[in-house]
């Protein structure tokens, strides 16, 4: 359930880390999700990952040690079913990038997702599955 203001908690998050660069464990896509999530409905759907890796192999064994095995199903199971809709603000989404699928999070017309360079606004990738949050 979002909170009251909910808008503004999740575009303070994006605005303070527009610059934010990638880094496994710490600002990865995962991560980067959650937060948001986080910040809109006070959940830590990541709590059982933080500080529980560091690189992207640790990042694939705590997807199975702690999740369901992948990304999208971890998502799954942490937030129910995907929706066969167009995400709306706030929708957690994975995407198709060329690092493979990425979780990010839908605000004006783009799924933002980390990158080494800051926040990344990625409007033209196939959306593979929407989680809605509400």
């Amino acid at each position: 359930m979002k909170q009251h203001n909910w808008p503004t908690h999740l575009n303070r998050y994006i605005l303070e880390n527009l610059n934010t660069p990638f880094k496994w464990g710490e600002f990865d896509c995962c991560l980067f999700a959650a937060n948001a999530v986080k910040a809109m409905t006070g959940e830590d759907y990541a709590a059982a990952f933080r500080g529980k890796y560091s690189t992207k192999a640790g990042a694939t064994k705590a997807l199975s040690r702690y999740g369901a095995g992948t990304i999208k199903d971890t998502i799954t199971q942490l937030l129910g079913e995907p929706q066969n809709t167009h995400p709306a603000r706030g929708d957690v989404c994975l995407i198709e990038t060329v690092n493979g699928p990425t979780a990010g999070i839908f605000l004006n017309g783009a799924v933002y997702c980390p990158s080494e360079a800051g926040l990344m606004a990625h409007k033209n990738n196939e959306v593979l599955a929407v989680w809605r949050i509400d």
